[in-house]
């Protein structure tokens, strides 16, 4: 044998001999065996005690998914890890992770596409070593999403056929499209986009979840029921930030679930709409208790140390995982305790409290003036259901020396003095302890004591 011949064969008796000592594939160097979580394809469907569509296992079993959403993956990969996601998961209780893949803003199509590529699939890889559902974030922002439709159906196609067998992978094909109206026809809207790219996700083979935005930042969820797309496993995305978003938006997620809209909240935050300030935790809970309520699936902006307060981890802290509480922002915390389960906790205790407090105290309606000028006054009625059981027609009626220059959420009738606004036909369902709210303008005068009651 030559001595080539004499050298490989002892190093294949080396290999041999310490191939026992190496760890085994799914074991880590402890020797201790690592779970590795299997996930079961999602669907949407009906289920008992919800009024609209929700997420379905296999057995048609509701589904939530609680998640935490990426900053731009052109800005913040480093997140993207199997560290990262396992904090998420083993810490915070949460079972999906949003990668935000930016169109623009230096994002896919503006240079990174081969760096965010790689992002993306360590993601998919990671989520799925873990259990985890992962959302792929075709990140529209700002404008029509028909800019970008050729390169949109690229990237779909793309990755529904690489992802058709990974039950854990969502497809949203359109993140905050605006100025862009749901349909009309034109051909140029958010339906004829969506469609479009429905037909390359399941022409590829893949019968994913798939997201779909609505228009103004994805706040016109309620427009979606006058032509709904034709795909069964579409759910429509509504997103808020707590330190801007109130009753008015909370109303137009009830009307959409009223309309059996399926509705995911792909995005949201504690803050502002900024996402620099703003923060409102107990509203955020209220808005947390209408999700848990109807079992609407979330993720929360922004899994990132960005110097700003939607931002999870604070921004002098360069850990990517194994974050402890210390190195967590307000946002961070609150997303930490909802995947606990303190936050639904005191959530559902705040609305517990809040009806117990206004089981007997009927129906009541309360005016604020949010806006004046000369001339002219701007009021919201805050109409709130204190009778312990649901409320499905109201009517106000309040004195006014004056003239109602508009009105909206509600219609009006007068006589004389005597104004009298009853519900519009979104808006008459009010759960016990929950609101709703109608807006009005008036010459300037403002409204005599209100007083409420049921419409039979």
């Amino acid at each position: 044998m030559k001595k080539t011949g004499l050298k490989l064969a002892a190093m294949a008796l080396i290999l041999f001999l310490t191939a026992g000592m190496m760890p085994l594939t799914g074991e880590a160097k402890t020797g201790k065996k690592e779970e590795k979580t299997t996930v079961e394809a999602l669907h949407v469907g009906k289920a008992k005690g919800y009024g609209a569509p929700t997420i379905l296992d296999e057995d048609n079993k509701t589904v939530l998914l609680k998640g935490a959403s990426t900053h731009g993956l052109q800005w913040y990969p480093e997140y993207v890890s199997k560290d990262s996601f396992q904090t998420l998961r083993d810490s915070f209780g949460l079972n999906c992770v949003r990668l935000a893949a930016y169109v623009k803003e230096g994002g896919y199509l503006e240079g990174k596409q081969a760096d965010m590529d790689r992002t993306i699939r360590r993601g998919v890889d990671a989520a799925a070593d873990l259990g985890m559902y992962v959302i792929i974030d075709w990140h529209v922002l700002n404008f029509n999403p028909n800019e970008t439709k050729d390169e949109a159906k690229t990237f779909f196609a793309k990755y529904a056929k690489a992802y058709k067998d990974t039950p854990n992978v969502i497809f949203e094909i359109c993140n905050e499209p605006t100025g862009t109206p749901w349909y009309d026809g034109s051909g140029n809207d958010i339906y004829s986009y969506a469609k479009t790219m429905l037909k390359v996700i399941r022409g590829a083979g893949s019968n994913a979840l798939v997201l779909v935005g609505t228009n103004t930042w994805s706040q016109d969820v309620d427009e979606v029921a006058k032509k709904p797309l034709d795909d069964p496993n579409v759910l429509y995305t509504l997103h808020f930030y707590a330190g801007t978003h109130y009753e008015d938006l909370k109303n137009k997620l009830r009307t959409a679930l009223s309309n059996g809209t399926p509705v995911f909240v792909s995005e949201y935050g504690i803050c502002d709409a900024s996402g620099n300030g703003g923060i409102d935790e107990d509203n955020a809970r209220d808005w947390l208790s209408l999700l848990l309520k109807n079992n609407i699936s979330f993720c929360q902006w922004s899994l990132s140390n960005k110097a700003e307060s939607a931002s999870m981890i604070v921004s002098t802290c360069s850990k990517t995982y194994g974050w402890s509480d210390a190195d967590l922002t307000q946002s961070g915390k609150f997303l930490k305790s909802i995947g606990t389960g303190s936050a639904a906790k005191k959530a559902a205790g705040k609305e517990s409290s809040r009806k117990s407090k206004t089981a007997e105290a009927g129906l009541a309606a309360a005016a604020k003036t949010v806006n004046s000028w000369q001339g002219g006054r701007q009021l919201e009625v805050t109409l709130t259901n204190g009778t312990g059981h649901t409320v499905t027609g109201w009517e106000v009626t309040f004195s006014l020396d004056g003239k109602i220059t508009d009105l909206w959420n509600g219609t009006k009738t007068v006589s004389g003095k005597k104004v009298c606004v009853k519900n519009a036909d979104y808006n008459g369902t009010i759960e016990p302890g929950e609101s709703v709210t109608f807006g009005l303008i008036t010459d300037g005068k403002t409204p005599g004591k209100m007083s409420a009651k049921e419409k039979k």
